[in-house]
């Protein structure tokens, strides 16, 4: 008959170890649950931080451009408040300086000639130094300022009266507003242009040299916006963006505020 077994040493050091390793799997597990859990927890807290982070970033960034639009809509205001009152101003001097010419001891054939050279092509445009700078013989420095009149415009000593005015005007009120405003010009029905422009790279080339003999600008928005049938009131008005009146399509875009000078009534630009 078998004697019954005895449990040896090893028997029981093997019996003895199961739940050791069954308590060490398990300790091991809840670590990693903690750790994952820490993750999943710490990862939340980033996401959420960095969503709250960004939202206010956001929030931010939209106020300053909510700042920067009222900001820029107040300094354009004040822009086209400046346009229009040196408009107010120059359309003074300009009467001012008619009432001057008819009385003052001056040739104004000869100085029309003398700033308005007749050219080959039958135009007449301004002499170079207009531009580039001259003295006059009171001493007084001019620049900046170009002039076109068209071929076919008759020039009678009334009307060379009223271009002289309106270049002396262009010119002065040219140099005081440099830096602030492009340019500033007088145009006529008899597509007459006087600008000065100093600051501008292309230094007027465009109408002391390259344009045609036909250039006109009666068929420039400017034109019908200041006509009588489109502005009866001779209102102050500004044009919508569009290119330069020399420069072709992709080229930069600009607008114009532009009042109609009337004297008694009368249209003349």
């Amino acid at each position: 008959m078998a004697q019954p077994k005895t449990a040896s040493s090893s028997d029981a050091a093997v019996n003895d170890n199961a739940p050791r390793v069954q308590r060490t799997s398990l300790a091991w597990l809840i670590l990693a649950i903690v750790l994952l859990g820490s993750v999943l927890v710490s990862g939340s807290t980033v996401l959420f931080s960095s969503i709250s982070f960004w939202n206010r970033l956001q929030s931010e960034h939209l106020a300053q451009l909510e700042d920067y639009v009222v900001e820029r809509g107040e300094r354009n205001a004040v822009l086209f408040e400046t346009v229009q009152s040196a408009h107010a101003s120059a359309q003074r001097a300009l009467e001012l300086r008619l009432s001057s010419l008819e009385v003052a001891d001056i040739d104004i054939d000869a100085e029309f000639d003398a700033l308005f050279p007749l050219q080959p092509d039958g135009t007449r445009r301004s002499r170079d130094e207009l531009f580039d700078g001259y003295t006059d013989d009171r001493g007084d420095y001019h620049f900046g300022t170009a002039a076109f009149l068209n071929a076919e415009a008759t020039l009678d000593t009334r009307h060379k009266r009223r271009l002289l005015a309106a270049y002396y005007v262009v010119d002065a009120f040219g140099e005081s507003l440099n830096g602030l405003l492009d340019n500033i010009y007088y145009f006529s029905e008899a597509d007459e242009l006087i600008i000065s422009a100093a600051s501008r790279p292309d230094r007027l080339m465009f109408y002391r040299r390259d344009a045609t003999p036909d250039f006109s600008l009666q068929d420039t928005s400017l034109y019908r916006l200041v006509n009588p049938a489109n502005n009866p009131e001779g209102e102050f008005v500004c044009d919508e963006l569009s290119p330069i009146l020399y420069a072709g399509a992709g080229q930069p875009l600009t607008t114009g505020c532009f009042s109609p000078y009337r004297p008694g009534g009368e249209h003349q630009g």
